[in-house]
């Protein structure tokens, strides 16, 4: 699969119900529309030369149903997809340091949730202006090497 060397994909997971959901946090789904961004977040990944080796996210069913439809979009092999509790609503250290333990893997993907995965990408792209990842929003970005 494509590596571009020392690049990361970063994603923020597809619209959520919210704020009508009455459950807990971690079990809001997609919505309809979060399922057909998410579809084309990957087309358009693809478009650009992007498959990941690796797909990480959040087990959280939001973060989950994203990964799931990217993941088919793509065609990745479910060994490619993996679910990390530590991700649910992570801090930017946690992120990075999950993207990090998988630097070996090739290209990875990780989805995950606002704030961090914004913050992340401002902290990649070095721009603390940089405006955040919308649903479904993402990006390529350089990753810093070491911890």
């Amino acid at each position: 699969m494509n590596r571009p060397e020392g690049r990361v994909l970063l994603m923020r997971h597809a619209h959520a119900e919210w704020p009508g959901y009455s459950g807990e946090d971690f079990d809001r789904p997609l919505t309809p529309r979060g399922l057909a961004d998410a579809a084309g977040a990957a087309r358009a990944m693809r478009a650009a030369g992007y498959v990941p080796d690796l797909l990480l996210a959040s087990p959280a069913r939001r973060t989950r149903q994203t990964a799931e439809v990217v993941a088919a979009t793509l065609e990745l092999p479910s060994s490619a997809v993996r679910f990390v509790d530590s991700l649910y609503n992570a801090s930017v250290s946690t992120l990075a340091r999950e993207l990090q333990r998988a630097s070996s893997a090739g290209l990875v993907l990780l989805v995950a949730h606002n704030p961090g995965i914004s913050a992340l990408a401002q902290k990649f792209a070095a721009d603390p202006a940089r405006p955040p990842l919308l649903p479904a929003g993402w990006g390529c970005f350089s990753a810093p090497a070491g911890p």
